[in-house]
């Protein structure tokens, strides 16, 4: 157990919010090199 359960509950928020944002800018780009 490592901390209260509201903090890992933040952390694993914000590991998904990154691997989300990760996908975003990935697909983002992926589109962007099609392009040119």
């Amino acid at each position: 157990m490592s901390g209260p359960p509201l903090a890992r509950g933040l952390k694993l928020d914000l590991g998904i919010a990154i691997i989300a944002m990760e996908v975003a800018i990935y697909k983002y780009w992926f589109r962007l090199r099609k392009h040119l």
